[in-house]
């Protein structure tokens, strides 16, 4: 930096030099200043701004009571009107009061009728509902008795259901009855009387028994038919009884089927065998004549010197005791086809509720 830069530096930076006495001068001078400013201005205000408004505040007051003057006018002009109004229906209450005065009394004096009649009525109420507490106990005992009434009726109805059902079963038995002995009376004959008999000849018996062989199903509806048509039982079964049991034989007709001995078989085979205890009947005698033994398994010889008598009656022994074994075979047979029969009897009574 050179020494004018230098010199310029210090120019700038040097202060000013004043007196002392100056500076006290200055700062009275100054402080009058500012007082005679605020001087000034609250003059101002106390004579210019705060006149005008105060002013223009007493406008708006006189303003406001203006308003409020013609407000108050009008709530007078109201009031008056109102007190008219009010007036008007204070002259009305009043007529009313009056009015009311008398219907009070007119009130009073139905009150007064109304109470007396309440206690009438009251009266009334108290005997009708003694009345009714009787009625009342006469009801329970008349519902006991019909309930007891009831009951007993039920019994009754039971015990009639009852011996409806015994009777219908019955009357079911009867007539199966009926029809077990119409069958026995169809069956009765020849061959009915086979088995007990010893005079009808092993091929007649057989021949016999081979045409009169039973059919069950067919016997059984002719048995129906007969119960029906000929006036077995009468009119006593009603005819839903026949249906049924026609339907039951359909229903049952497997168990029905009776087995048919082969006769010629059968005949046969006796035949054969008749030979052969001949043949054993000879020798026997034969053999006990020599030895003179007169006493056979099953018989005396009562002819000693007599072989055709001996074996005459031997072998009517010995052929009615084939004959009795051989009928016997065909009895089975036969007493199989009765035991099927009777076995359809008692299912259909089960079947009816029959045992």
């Amino acid at each position: 930096m050179n020494k004018k830069e230098v010199l310029k530096s210090n120019l700038k930076n040097r202060k000013p030099i004043v007196k002392k006495r100056d500076r006290n001068f200055l700062g009275i001078l100054n402080t009058s200043a500012q007082v005679g400013t605020l001087i000034v201005v609250v003059l101002g205000y106390l004579f210019t701004v705060r006149p005008a408004f105060q002013y223009q505040l007493l406008q708006e007051k006189n303003a406001q009571s203006e308003l409020d003057r013609i407000k108050l006018e009008d709530d007078l002009l109201k009031i008056g009107v109102e007190y008219e109004v009010a007036s008007t229906e204070l002259m009305l209450l009043e007529s009313n009061l009056a009015l009311i005065e008398e219907e009070s009394k007119e009130l009073f004096e139905i009150r007064e009728n109304l109470e007396y009649e309440v206690n009438e009525v009251r009266d009334r109420l108290q005997y009708e509902q003694e009345k009714s507490n009787s009625l009342a106990s006469e009801i329970a005992l008349a519902t006991a008795r019909e309930m007891e009434m009831l009951e007993r009726l039920r019994v009754i109805e039971q015990q009639v259901v009852s011996e409806n059902i015994a009777l219908e079963n019955a009357r079911w038995e009867l007539f199966i009855i009926d029809l077990r002995r119409s069958y026995v009376s169809e069956s009765t004959g020849t061959f009915g009387m086979f088995g007990s008999s010893f005079n009808v000849s092993i091929s007649t018996y057989y021949n016999d028994a081979s045409n009169s062989w039973p059919n069950l199903y067919l016997s059984i509806l002719s048995s129906i038919d007969k119960v029906e048509q000929e006036g077995i039982g009468g009119s006593k079964y009603p005819k839903s009884y026949f249906e049924e049991v026609r339907s039951f034989v359909g229903n049952n007709i497997d168990m029905l089927r009776c087995e048919r001995p082969d006769f010629n078989r059968i005949e046969e085979r006796y035949y054969s065998d008749l030979e052969s205890i001949e043949k054993n009947i000879i020798d026997e005698i034969r053999e006990k004549m020599l030895n003179n033994d007169l006493e056979l398994d099953y018989m005396n010889l009562f002819y000693p010197n007599d072989f055709e008598k001996n074996l005459s009656y031997a072998m009517k022994i010995k052929e009615m005791r084939l004959s009795r074994d051989y009928k016997e075979i065909v009895d089975e047979y036969w007493w199989d086809c009765l035991t099927k029969r009777n076995d359809f009897y008692n299912l259909l009574a089960d079947s009816r509720g029959n045992s």
